[in-house]
């Protein structure tokens, strides 16, 4: 679900950009800042780099499973959804500083004006997914640079983005529970 929720967001950017930045290029790419030898990945110059820099539990959400309706009475127990927030950050490559700048300023504004996805309001919005929202989070100096330190690259122009909530449910029963039926109001009662 992750793959699936960051590629859409990802059109949905590159969509944008071309829109309100005159680009005829998909300037925007889902990619990590460094190879798994750390080295730096080749052909970011000239990008603006999507990197998942963190996943956090959502704390607001309920942990408890749902129980459904199962085929022949009674209830599926399931375990809860893992509720998620993604943290992206969001990082300018290119050549010219004033360059980075500017389509930084372009993935801001397009966070800006959509803060918020839905079916309703995207086409391609992914199936298994009810809500998307995307909130800028605030970060250090100092976190800024344990963050690019992490990822074993030099610092450019970026921003942090906070994406709630990406649900993951598996489906899987652990038990199916009986229905409740009405009590016996003749139990105990002589005859």
């Amino acid at each position: 679900m992750i793959d699936k929720t960051l590629s859409f967001l990802l059109d949905e950017l590159n969509t944008y950009l071309s829109l309100h930045m005159q680009s005829a290029e998909k300037v925007a790419v889902l990619s990590a800042l460094s190879s798994m030898d750390g080295s730096l990945v080749p052909g970011l110059t000239g990008k603006l780099i999507l990197t998942l820099v963190n996943i956090g539990k959502e704390a607001a959400a309920p942990s408890l499973g749902i129980p459904t309706k199962a085929e022949g009475g009674g209830y599926v127990r399931g375990a809860a959804p893992l509720n998620l927030n993604l943290y992206i950050m969001v990082s300018a490559s290119f050549q010219n500083y004033l360059d980075s700048l500017r389509m930084l300023s372009g993935a801001l504004g397009f966070f800006q004006g959509r803060p918020g996805f839905d079916a309703q309001s995207c086409a391609n919005f992914p199936p298994n997914l009810q809500k998307l929202t995307a909130e800028l989070v605030s970060i250090s100096t100092q976190e800024i640079n344990n963050l690019w330190g992490i990822h074993g690259a030099k610092y450019l122009p970026s921003a942090v983005f906070k994406l709630r909530m990406i649900t993951l449910q598996q489906g899987w029963a652990d038990a199916v529970v009986p229905d409740v039926l009405k009590p016996d109001t003749n139990v105990g009662r002589g005859a």
